[in-house]
């Protein structure tokens, strides 16, 4: 059965419609992800990039091995390593940097550019590329200066590379759920009989933290921007491995149970997965773009700004304090235009 949520007042389907929108419109991968990490300006790092099937021309003999997530590695000692996640480390080699200009040199592996390349005359060393490169906070943009491997050239200029973020979060548990009956099937049943029980999700009820009304916890006050900017990069770094069992566990589970109970007769939380893992074929990094305004010290609110290729989309999203951790608790609305006096 594929979920088709109902269209109600609320902030349930507005995410979804704009999601759909975006993956419909945009040939672009999954998402780059990005995080905070130690103040450089320069090309050293761990860095993401992905690449989709409808980046790849068909002239590129060899570009269906590029599709996937990458971990490009610029490390500190002038060693360069490419990383396909679902493979492991494919190319490797060496680079430097000299002003604005980037050289990197493959040198081993079955993607190394120092192998012939297809459509490249053998006579061509394809080895080394040079690229122009600018870094603005977590991005660095590498533009072609010169580069005979088109293999290199795409994965790394596709997009601009992101600072890598592995996903950490626990799988939520969905195995085989029985779905709720149906209007039919309740129908049908004998008078007197009970009907098998509809499944239902963990416990939804708020684990207590330990904070007070005035947000103070015992070892002091919750730097709740901190742990909700946590959430969202951990929400793009799940994102972009397009498993929904890693997202799901960011969501609270009362919004969940609002998804199941959303759709048609007999939906079940394997239903609302399905939902995701389509929702997560569109290239989405979360970012907080507003002040959190909080409610007490279990609920709270701010603008997230959703990068969808270059397209930039601002949200409004909800979030609660459940079991300790700060969840998701909506799929957000736009928010109010603003008119000036």
């Amino acid at each position: 059965m594929r979920l088709r949520l109902r269209a109600r007042p609320g902030r349930i389907v507005r995410l979804i419609a704009v999601l759909f929108v975006a993956w419909l419109a945009l040939p672009v991968a999954l998402p780059a992800i990005a995080i905070a990490q130690p103040a450089d300006d320069g090309v050293a790092g761990v860095w993401s990039a992905s690449v989709a099937d409808s980046d790849v021309p068909t002239d590129i003999g060899s570009g269906p091995r590029l599709i996937g997530r990458w971990r490009i590695e610029f490390r500190e000692d002038g060693s360069y390593s490419g990383i396909r996640e679902d493979i492991g480390e494919v190319v490797a080699g060496s680079w430097s940097v000299e002003d604005d200009t980037l050289t990197i040199t493959d040198e081993i592996g079955p993607s190394s550019c120092a192998t012939p390349q297809p459509g490249v005359l053998d006579t061509v060393d394809a080895s080394t590329g040079t690229f122009r490169w600018a870094r603005e906070e977590d991005r660095l943009t590498l533009e072609t200066a010169s580069d005979p491997c088109q293999t290199r050239e795409l994965l790394l200029t596709v997009r601009p590379l992101t600072v890598y973020v592995p996903c950490t979060t626990e799988p939520y548990p969905l195995g085989e759920v029985p779905a709720a009956p149906s209007q039919d099937e309740l129908a049908a049943t004998p008078t007197g009989a009970t009907p098998e029980a509809t499944p239902v999700l963990p416990d939804a009820t708020p684990t207590d933290s330990g904070a007070d009304e005035s947000g103070e916890a015992p070892g002091g006050t919750i730097d709740v921007e901190a742990e909700i900017d946590a959430l969202l990069a951990e929400l793009s770094a799940c994102w972009a491995t397009g498993d929904p069992s890693l997202v799901l566990p960011l969501f609270s589970e009362v919004f969940l149970e609002r998804l199941v109970s959303s759709g048609p007769p007999g939906t079940s939380i394997l239903d609302v997965a399905a939902l995701f893992e389509e929702l997560q074929r569109a290239p989405v990094i979360f970012e907080r773009t507003g002040d959190v305004e909080t409610d007490g010290p279990r609920q709270a609110e701010a603008e997230v700004t959703l990068r969808i290729g270059v397209d930039e989309t601002p949200q409004q999203f909800d979030f609660v304090l459940e079991g300790g951790s700060w969840k998701l608790a909506d799929l957000a609305v736009p928010p109010e235009p603003t008119t000036d006096d």
